[in-house]
């Protein structure tokens, strides 16, 4: 981030200069959102209403954006009926995403979107989402895939880090996200600290009846991480 820079500014630039991945396998496609023009208004919208400062964020990594979330809005996390709750206009067609519902839930109990993304970046490890058969496609999901975009995912990551990225994260996913990020983390020195929350599609796909139990939990954990790392 350069001193003339908001939060807000590096987050817009970002998005609006990326280049997915090239050579991508067989029946395997691209979910980019931000070529479209609503989209790229709604983001240019959110960022500046809760990330125009200069202020460090605690890093909240999921896998790779979902059809219909990310994929969709451009906004990690959030389908259209978040940007709602957020009070962002967008002319984006309706979606509805699982783990959209899980996450805001959490943001609410947390104090409300202005407080929470003012200690919090919601993103992914890899910075486009894929398909494959119609349906989501994770960077994990094949070995060989996994191998050949690693070089992708840390030049796009590190990009995401020099926003201001705290000493701390918390990885969305207990299993394979987690267990590859923390190997990621090993290799290159990201963050001090790598804390895992069970993923919110799950929760909500396999534990949907412990919901509040997970949304409290999650409270918890990322009120203490706030008050450790001393985020106001």
């Amino acid at each position: 981030m350069r001193h003339d820079e908001t939060f807000a500014d590096c987050v817009i630039n970002f998005y609006k200069t990326i280049k997915p991945p090239k050579k991508l396998p067989s029946g395997v496609c691209v979910l980019n959102p931000y070529t479209d023009t609503a989209v790229s208004d709604t983001v240019t919208a959110f960022y500046k209403k809760y990330f125009n400062d200069t202020n460090k964020r605690i890093f909240l990594i999921g896998i790779n954006p979902g059809r219909l979330g990310a994929g969709a809005t451009g906004i990690a996390f959030t389908d259209t009926n978040a940007l709602r709750q957020c009070g962002i206009p967008n002319t984006i067609p309706e979606t509805q995403e699982l783990s959209a519902e899980f996450v805001y839930r959490v943001i609410e109990e947390y104090g409300g979107p202005k407080k929470f993304y003012k200690h919090f970046f919601i993103t992914s490890i890899c910075p486009f989402g894929f398909k494959k058969d119609g349906v989501n496609f994770n960077y994990y999901d094949d070995t060989a895939f996994m191998k050949s975009i690693t070089p992708y995912i840390r030049k796009t990551f590190e990009i995401q880090l020099s926003f201001g990225a705290e000493h701390t994260a918390v990885v969305l996913g207990k299993g394979k996200n987690y267990n590859a990020i923390r190997k990621m983390n090993d290799t290159f020195n990201w963050f001090e600290e790598v804390l895992p929350l069970e993923h919110p599609r799950f929760i909500m796909q396999y534990r949907r009846k412990s919901a509040d139990e997970y949304c409290h939990l999650f409270v918890r954990m990322l009120n203490g991480i706030a008050s450790k790392k001393k985020v106001v």
